[in-house]
């Protein structure tokens, strides 16, 4: 986890260093320090609204759990999210905190499961709609326009597979007991073929079992964590426009603007196989933003959202102590 998060660093400070000398110059830094302190305000409230909309889907699927546990599971998801490759690692990593805090596996899994799936959803279907009415904006990007839009397509490729493995009880007794993955659960458990098949034929069940218990308890809790992961969306993608505003009050950009920007540019970057998409996502923000800013805004704005985007859940992961997670109960207890 620590060489990860060292990994994260590197690529994601370099990169920023790297994009700074080849497009900054001395206003850029200049500006930095003469950002708007009232929308660095807004920015630490619209991070915590993040966290508490996220922690509210928790609590609505797991209504017994408690808040505060929701709040650090949510914080967990960002963290770990940060830094693994692809952003992957948050959602196992949620499981895993929910199923230390007492929660069943099928339970844990069918919850962030659900949670994964709505905001993946409401971002694929709203990325894909605002990547088409910006696309006169990425075609003028030349070669860069064409990985964007390779970018999208394997996005709704992903988002397929996310369908079946989500609800499709044959395709996920397919996909986990196919010999490679069954050949990773193996090595790393250290469990008999025989062994680990049965344990994954009885988590298959589970999870479908109380995926389908979720529904049919109430269609209303799924309607409510379709909204809050839609409101959950916008307030991330809001951050690029008050990052804007804390640099430049006189931006000529709108909040609608920058929101579906981002969710376009969201799909475009999520393949990126770095930690938390690091590198690839402040590339992809300068180069189109500078196009409709001013470039130094862009810059500026730029090391502003991405440490209240990023950089932040990163420090919060850290002050909150992995190692206090992974500990057993009886070892933290004694501490």
């Amino acid at each position: 986890m620590k060489r990860n998060l060292l990994l994260a660093l590197i690529i994601g400070l370099g990169a920023t260093a790297l994009i700074v000398s080849f497009w900054g110059s001395g206003d850029a830094w200049k500006e930095l320090k003469n950002v708007e302190p009232i929308f660095l305000m807004v920015l630490s409230l619209n991070f915590l609204g993040i966290v508490l909309v996220d922690a509210s889907r928790t609590k609505i699927l797991l209504k017994d759990v408690p808040f505060g546990t929701c709040v650090a599971n949510s914080l967990w998801g960002f963290y770990v999210g940060a830094i693994t490759p692809f952003a992957a690692g948050g959602q196992p990593f949620q499981i895993y905190h929910l199923t230390k805090a007492g929660i069943p596996f099928e339970k844990s899994a069918s919850a962030v499961a659900v949670r994964f799936f709505s905001s993946f959803s409401f971002s694929i279907i709203s990325g894909f709609a605002f990547f088409m009415v910006y696309l006169d904006t990425f075609e003028e990007l030349g070669i860069l326009g064409d990985l964007f839009f390779a970018g999208i397509v394997l996005a709704f490729l992903f988002y397929v597979f996310i369908i079946l493995l989500s609800f499709s009880k044959g395709f996920l007794r397919r996909f986990f007991m196919s010999r490679p993955v069954l050949k990773i659960f193996m090595f790393f458990s250290r469990k008999s073929e025989y062994d680990m098949k049965r344990l994954v034929e009885e988590r298959i069940l589970g999870y479908v079992s109380a995926t389908r218990e979720f529904w049919r308890a109430s269609k209303l809790k799924f309607l409510a964590v379709v909204i809050l992961s839609g409101l959950m969306v916008v307030l991330i993608h809001s951050s690029t426009y008050f990052a804007m505003k804390a640099v430049n009050l006189n931006v000529n950009v709108s909040l609608f603007q920058v929101v579906s920007i981002q969710l376009a540019l969201s799909l475009i970057v999520y393949f990126a196989p770095t930690p938390g998409a690091s590198g690839a996502t402040e590339l992809a923000y300068y180069v189109v933003y500078s196009n409709i800013i001013e470039k130094t805004d862009a810059m500026v704005s730029m090391l502003v959202w991405r440490f209240f985007n990023y950089y932040l859940f990163i420090i919060l992961g850290i002050l909150l102590g992995l190692g206090r997670l992974t500990k057993k109960p009886e070892e933290r207890s004694s501490g």
